[in-house]
């Protein structure tokens, strides 16, 4: 180990220090961001226009769930103003009556005992495989129905979702009455396909009940546009999305799915471009978003229909066993070796699948979900892995006597190839059969090749393989979604010659030609740094592409740290540079940038003894004041893959962290802008500020000078559990919050933490945000001295049949800052008396990429991004709410998606050009980057927030429980006070940048 002291002065061999060092920088970035030209920002843009006043609310006129009022699109003076399309068609609708009811569909089924009984087919499991089986049976049960009965006329129509809605031209209710709205199908009415997704070989009839109906008018969408987001009628949407897609159903040429998806039914073919087989057993198909949407059209409120090309990563249909080789790289069954990692992979890759089992007999097949493999795997603390493989010649299980026995008899008559491997286990709620009113857990066992991967079972994005699909070009997209948008075969002069019927026949058209409008180019934010000779202030230049040069700058707040722990994974002189060299560069640089660093420790720790060095170094701190402010900077090749581990001890310690990997130290001395973005975290990490942003002119009065406190949060949710995991005596892994707030060193410097809740819950409890905006207030007063007059609240996840939600949250939020000011804690910890009279103003704003709404510039006969900073604020704009959409930033490839802003509530009546440079200034507000960032930074750093809880949670589980579960009398608020930040000595540092 080698320590070097006393950086304060001049380091030995200054910025030339060693071979290498940092002279000249690299022949690549020779220049830098230098000679980029200053693009929108020197654009003659004429002069800015005079803000408009803003226009506080009348009274009650947003009270309860009233939305914000809709104010004028921005000014267009000092923009530049050009022309868009959008992914987005016109729908023409007749004016005419269109019937929902409300379907229920049974299975009658005829006991062993000669009893009929009733099975809810509308009711089942909710995975991919499950939903789209039984959405095809209800579909064809309806059809056959309609169609043996007589229901409907020659003209008619109908259409359904395949679950519990259905949608005529006709009104159906005088031909349901004499059945008494109940009809009956037999099995045999269906096509041999659809029989073959009935498993009760008992069933003889599919019975359809009409539960509910009523009648609307499709051209009327005065239910879609109310200012109260409680009172919004979705079923002429609901009925526009199921029609629009029936064609591609029927047909089946496309695979529907919820949120309004489709893929391709057959992918080969219709894949061009796209590399269809991924790995891991997995499959790539070709698909579409699609959905009704409002537009806005010269203040006329119309239909349109949105789409936008998509891939989906699915689970290949086929045998398990061939998956698991996939998952685990065995080119044959010689080659498997179920280790620590291939048991763990496995393990967690094929949970939840659904898998189908067919009896040794051939005479019956049943489905499951993958709960487990017999074989685990867990890590020490010191790194140490234990695996334990439970084979057919070992498991045993309860026979058909309820007597425990080997699983091999049961699969006696099969010729196994694989005994050496694991078996599946399946475990399914049944009910108890001496009381049928409780349940307990089944536990079956089979043997991996027995077993048959479901068709349409689409992979989460943390199970898809290590090739990412790649970003289509901005063409590419525009012109599958519009192939897309052909294959519905929904305009009059389809190219197909099929003539969609059924369209026809609810009197529904889709326009050809696209919508567009004006859209406008904002100006940048200003961004201020300190000159490294002189500390004196200046603004960098910021080209087209938000980007700016902090090089030549010293950071605004320079961080003081006591000691810097340089930490490798393994001796890096096998990476051909050394150690010591890499500490006085590295320090050098940080010293050039006005950072203080007063103690440097430089080692070498595997990754096994990590846990044992953080603790020593712990221990010395309570001792040691060298310590206060330490950081620990870990280094390790890019296959260590540690990083997660790092994280969970860096909170259990306290000891904030950074890692970097091997191939990017090696590369610092001559990277400049590489070495510029370690060291904007490290300065961040130790408490300091790296550069001002200004806004517009138009947004100052919001800004962070003027003492608003401005907030951000979102939910990350863990995967579902099984029903059987739901009642086993365990903690189900919570949800987590993540929160940012403007709390750091700075005025606009933001920090935050992670809260646990209740699992999937997208609603935020009260009494979580009750406690996080206490803690928010309590430490920005604490920085600032004062009480934020204005809270502007950021909210990511919530989708547009959730703001009533959101509106929710935001009382709850108001509630804790009236409680907070009176509060004994604030008393006690800043001596402030109470404050019965705050009441601050709120502004809540819903930001949010997860929509399908793209907007392309036409460049002659191709088409491009929007230029960054640029804003579309009418048109495809919500007509009844404050809404823009805003692209921040320039994507390095592919499409760019701007983001939806929606303002909910605002107390104090902003105008559309304050809140469009506002958001726009926080894009640029992430310190850790040179470059505008595609959302708020509070937004942004909120989500990493919920997601570094998240990971804490399932390392924490996997190191210290041993991969078990929390058991039953374990809380939420006990997972918090091991793992949150808001009660440590980390509580006021943004560890995650």
């Amino acid at each position: 180990m080698i320590e070097h002291s006393g950086f304060r002065g001049d380091f030995r061999g200054g910025e030339r220090g060693g071979r290498g060092g940092f002279r000249g920088g690299a022949r690549g970035e020779r220049g830098g961001f230098g000679g980029v030209t200053a693009g929108v920002q020197s654009m003659s843009l004429g002069d800015q226009p005079t803000p408009l006043p803003f226009a506080p609310p009348r009274e009650g006129e947003q009270d309860g769930y009233k939305a914000a009022a809709k104010p004028l699109p921005a000014l267009r003076q000092g923009k530049r103003i050009f022309d868009v399309i959008f992914n987005t068609w016109e729908l023409d609708c007749l004016d005419s009556l269109v019937y929902a009811y409300d379907i229920s569909v049974g299975l009658e089924a005829i006991g062993n005992d000669g009893s009929t009984r009733i099975f809810n087919v509308n009711k089942g499991p909710k995975d991919d495989a499950s939903n789209s089986e039984r959405n095809e049976l209800i579909r064809e049960t309806i059809r056959a129905g309609l169609e043996m009965y007589g229901i409907l006329s020659d003209s008619g129509a109908h259409v359904s979702d395949g679950a519990s809605l259905l949608f005529t031209n006709e009104c159906i209710d005088v031909a349901f009455k004499p059945h008494n709205n109940t009809i009956k199908v037999p099995i045999e009415k269906l096509s041999l396909d659809v029989q073959k997704l009935i498993r009760n070989s008992n069933a003889k009839n599919l019975i359809i009940e009409v539960t509910g109906s009523k009648s609307f008018n499709v051209k009327d969408l005065s239910g879609m546009i109310n200012v109260d987001r409680t009172e919004i009628d979705q079923t002429v949407k609901q009925f526009i999305e199921i029609l629009t897609s029936d064609y591609a159903v029927i047909t089946h040429n496309y695979d529907p799915f919820t949120g309004g998806k489709l893929y391709r039914s057959d992918p080969v073919g219709h894949s061009k471009g796209l590399n269809r087989f991924a790995e891991n057993g997995q499959e790539r198909r070709p698909g579409m978003f699609k959905g009704m949407a409002l537009v806005d059209r010269k203040g006329s409120t119309l239909a349109a229909l949105n789409i936008d090309a998509t891939t989906g990563t699915f689970w290949r249909e086929g045998s398990l066993d061939k998956a698991i080789m996939e998952i685990n790289g065995w080119r044959t069954v010689h080659d498997a070796k179920w280790d620590a990692r291939a048991v763990m992979r496995t393990s967690e890759m094929i949970k939840g699948l659904r898998v189908a089992y067919t009896s040794t007999e051939g005479n019956s097949t049943f489905d499951f979900l993958v709960s487990g493999i017999t074989a685990r795997a867990s890590e020490a603390t010191d790194g140490t892995l234990s695996v334990t493989v439970t084979t057919i010649e070992q498991q045993t299980c309860k026979n058909a006597q309820g007597r425990m026995e080997p699983v091999k008899n049961k699969f006696s008559s099969v010729n196994l190839k694989l005994g050496k491997w694991p078996l599946i286990v399946s475990m399914r709620q049944r009910r108890k059969m001496d009381d049928p009113t409780k349940f307990e857990v089944d536990t079956q066992y089979f043997p991996i090749e027995l077993l048959k991967i479901k068709k349409n079972q689409r992979v989460s994005l943390k199970k898809q393989g290590a090739a990412p699909v790649r970003a289509m070009r901005v063409d590419d997209r525009w012109n599958r979604t519009h192939n897309d948008l052909e294959a519905l075969n929904l305009f009059v002069d389809s190219r197909e010659n099929t003539m969609n019927s059924v369209l026809r026949a609810f009197g529904i058209n889709v326009i050809r030609k696209p919508l567009g409008t004006k859209a406008i180019t904002r100006r940048m934010a200003e961004i201020s740094v300190k000159e490294q000779r002189t500390n004196a202030k200046k603004n960098v230049t910021v080209n087209e592409k938000t980007n700016f040069d902090t090089r030549y700058s010293v950071f605004e707040t320079a961080a003081h740290i006591t000691t810097l722990y340089i930490i490798f994974s393994t001796d890096p002189s096998s990476f051909r540079f050394e150690k010591v060299e890499f500490t006085i560069n590295f320090i050098a640089a940080a010293k050039k940038k006005g950072m203080r660093i007063d103690h440097v420790h430089s080692d070498i720790v595997p990754h096994t003894e990590l846990f044992q060095y953080m603790l020593a170094i712990n221990e010395k701190r309570k001792k040691d004041s060298n310590l206060k402010n330490t950081i620990f900077l870990y280094i390790e090749p890019d296959e260590g893959k540690h990083h997660d581990e790092l994280k969970l001890f860096e909170r259990r310690f306290c000891i904030v962290t950074q890692h970097l990997k091997m191939e990017n130290a090696t590369q610092l001395a001559y990277k400049k802008i590489m070495m510029e973005n370690v060291l904007l975290k490290l300065n961040i990490k130790g408490g300091g500020h790296n550069y001002n942003v200004k806004p517009e002119i138009f947004a100052m009065p919001l800004w962070m000078e003027k003492k608003t406190m401005i907030m951000g949060y979102d939910v990350a949710h863990p995967t579902g559990q099984s029903r059987a995991e739901k009642m086993a005596d365990t903690l189900p892994d919570p949800s987590v919050v993540g929160f940012s707030f403007n709390g750091g060193v700075s005025p606009d410097s933001f920090i935050g933490d992670y809260h646990f809740q209740q699992p999937t819950k997208e609603r935020v409890h009260d009494d979580v945000l009750n406690v996080r905006m206490k803690w928010m207030l309590l430490t920005f007063e604490t920085r600032r001295g004062v009480l934020p007059p204005l809270i502007i609240v950021v909210r990511d996840g919530i989708s547009d049949g959730q703001y009533s939600q959101g509106m929710d949250e935001l009382a709850a939020l108001r509630e804790a800052a009236r409680e907070y000011a009176v509060s004994k804690e604030r008393t006690d910890k800043i001596r402030k008396l109470p404050d019965p009279d705050y009441n601050p103003n709120f502004i809540f704003v819903v930001a949010t990429k997860r929509h399908h709404k793209r907007i392309y510039v036409e460049n002659g006969k191709s088409r491009d991004n929007m230029p960054a900073m640029s804003v579309v604020d009418d048109t495809i704009t919500n007509p009844s709410l404050f809404e823009f959409f805003l692209q921040s930033h320039t994507p390095l490839q592919g499409m760019a998606k701007a983001t939806k802003y929606t303002v909910l509530k605002d107390d104090i009546g902003t105008t559309s050009d304050a809140m469009q440079s506002l958001m726009g200034a926080l894009c640029f507000e992430h310190q850790v980057s040179m470059n505008a960032i595609s959302i708020p930074e509070p937004v942004y750093q909120s989500d990493e927030w919920a997601k570094r809880g998240a990971t804490n949670v399932r390392k924490f589980k996997e190191i210290f429980l041993k991969g078990g579960p929390f058991e039953k009398g374990f809380t939420y608020e006990d997972i918090g006070n091991k793992l949150s930040y808001w009660n440590s000595s980390l509580d006021k540092v943004r560890v995650n940048a």
